[in-house]
């Protein structure tokens, strides 16, 4: 897996799983956050051997993570900015491994130019709760008809 998203072994902190707490996703926790940053994914290679629909990558420092999210769509791997769905598995990953109660600012998007901060907190009952700021990026207006 290591080359499918650019990595080393020793990037790599614990071993990847699948959580779903909604949608499931690929977690990957990475032992950095410059190897958050560093992390590309190879779509020839992922298609093949792990990425099922997404993969997110994360590195935790005291109370911030560095986050990033990838998916394939039409044959291409694009980077979502901010997932709140990916932040609540980040939740479901650490109650699983009895981390809790946790609160992290979780930072998303910065390497795409599109800085996301989504704030996420698991309580003693493994309550998991996902907030942040919306950016708008588009409006408009659809009519449904009679």
């Amino acid at each position: 897996m290591c080359l499918n998203i650019g990595l080393n072994v020793a990037d790599i902190a614990s071993e990847p799983c699948y959580v779903n707490t909604g949608v499931e996703q690929l977690l990957v926790e990475l032992a950095s956050q410059q190897a958050v940053e560093k992390c590309k994914i190879n779509a020839n290679l992922a298609e093949k051997a792990f990425l099922k629909d997404s993969v997110y990558v994360w590195c935790r420092e005291g109370n911030e993570a560095k986050v990033r999210l990838f998916f394939q769509s039409q044959g291409s791997i694009v980077e979502d900015p901010g997932t709140g769905s990916a932040a609540a598995n980040l939740g479901g990953w650490h109650i699983a491994q009895g981390k809790i109660p946790i609160q992290l600012q979780i930072s998303q998007g910065d390497e795409i130019q599109r800085p996301n901060r989504l704030l996420l907190k698991v309580d003693q009952n493994g309550k998991i709760f996902v907030g942040g700021e919306v950016i708008l990026v588009g409006k408009g207006e659809f009519y449904l008809p009679e």
